[in-house]
């Protein structure tokens, strides 16, 4: 049985093959609960291995690696587990087994004038306002170098409009 006090004890090359070692083991853990999971939504879903493979655009070998490694020698990357998960219909953190990251909107106590210049012109314009842009701007009046005025508050909303409209495009 391994003590801590004989890793204290022990010179640095033994203690770094002791941390690499239980990083390897947690490594193959977690490659392993992501086979477990990707065979029994796959299941689950009523999809072979074979159209899963189609589906997601990954290769079934690879996808049979996955649901039946047990070692760390599959190491999937981030566009494979997109890929999978958008075929199962679920997110990449439901693969690993992670809870998702919740937002909540801000409502600011003191909106910045400029800010405030640009949402009112905007909206007597029949512009049709994104919160979720909004939120991000909510965000950016509170960083040093923040934009002042409404024509600067107007150039911020339509860059953060188009990354977003982009990244929902994609997804």
């Amino acid at each position: 049985m391994f003590h801590l006090n004989e890793a204290v004890e022990s010179s640095f090359f033994e203690k770094k093959s002791f941390f690499l070692h239980f990083n390897e083991k947690i490594c193959i853990f977690i490659c392993m609960a992501i086979g477990v999971r990707i065979r029994s939504l796959r299941l689950k879903s009523g999809l072979t291995l074979p159209q899963l493979s189609e589906k997601a655009e990954v290769s079934i070998g690879l996808l049979s690696q996955l649901e039946n490694s047990d070692t760390n020698s599959i190491n999937p990357n981030l566009q494979t587990l997109r890929k999978i998960a958008n075929t199962l219909g679920v997110t990449i953190a439901d693969l690993l087994d992670k809870p998702v990251a919740v937002s909540r909107s801000i409502v600011p106590e003191k909106l910045d004038q400029g800010l405030a210049d640009f949402l009112e012109k905007a909206r007597k314009q029949g512009m049709e306002i994104d919160e979720a842009v909004v939120q991000g701007c909510y965000a950016m009046q509170e960083r040093d170098g923040a934009p002042k005025t409404a024509t600067d508050w107007e150039f911020l909303y339509k860059t953060i409009k188009m990354n977003f409209d982009a990244r929902r495009k994609n997804d």
